[in-house]
């Protein structure tokens, strides 16, 4: 009698220590491996893990394979001690094999949008507007932390007529043709009346002009901008992720 208890006793511990050790995995790298198991399994091991990093491990599983893994769960299962180990210890060897080996991050979103702020202007926008048609969530956060030069509107008065230092009237006057209303009046109120007149006038008579040499200009402008929000001359309000106090 004594001899059974302490087996059941070990038993339990085993079990307690394997799930411990589950604790203690890096969560990308367990759902790395349940995506690749089957649903049965994925079910069997999430359901014996605590109910948060059960939840957890649900919430970032991809939206097929969580649905049906919570409908297994739902319904439950009785298996054996004997099995639920080796099920869960197999998984535990699968994680530490890929944890075992070294990975090098390559590309994401920072990346991305530095690649994105060196192209042409005319293949900025038909990269970020195709991806928008394919994967809109993705296409959001790269638009979120690259500058364009319509978001020229979220500077302030002070930082465009500090920008305007830097520009050429004939090269303003390539740079606004043909865009929105909202971008223009931007400009043209940060500037004397004379001189927005002037600038006026030079875009009403400099004639047809090609559209990549209006690209062009747009991005030496947002170069500008760049080079001076490093140097902290100017800030660009709402498109920084850091914080300011003014």
């Amino acid at each position: 009698m004594e001899k059974q208890t302490n087996e059941k006793t070990d038993k339990n511990e085993n079990q307690t220590d394997i799930r411990s050790e589950f604790r203690r995995i890096d969560p990308k790298t367990l759902i790395e491996v349940l995506e690749a198991e089957s649903v049965h399994t994925a079910a069997i091991v999430i359901a014996s893990l605590e109910k948060s990093q059960a939840a957890s491990l649900l919430e970032n599983l991809k939206e097929d394979k969580r649905v049906k893994i919570f409908a297994e769960i739902a319904q439950g299962e009785r298996i054996s001690e004997e099995l639920l180990n080796l099920t869960l210890s197999d998984m535990l060897t699968k994680v530490q094999e890929i944890e075992s080996k070294h990975y090098v991050t390559l590309g994401g979103l920072d990346f991305a949008s530095q690649i994105t702020e060196l192209l042409q202007l005319s293949t900025e926008r038909q990269l970020i507007k195709k991806l928008e048609e394919t994967d809109d969530d993705l296409a959001e956060e790269i638009k979120k932390r690259i500058f364009v030069f319509e978001d020229i509107v979220i500077l302030s008065d002070r930082e465009i007529q500090r920008v305007l230092r830097e520009i050429e009237s004939n090269e303003l006057a390539k740079a606004l043709k043909d865009t929105t209303d909202e971008v223009q009046e931007k400009f043209f109120r940060s500037m004397s009346k004379k001189a927005a007149g002037m600038l006026k006038e030079d875009m009403e008579f400099m004639g047809p002009i090609r559209e990549k040499d209006r690209d062009q200009m747009q991005m030496e402008i947002v170069s500008i901008i760049r080079r001076l929000e490093e140097k902290g001359e100017i800030v660009i309000s709402g498109y920084s992720d850091e914080a300011y106090i003014v």
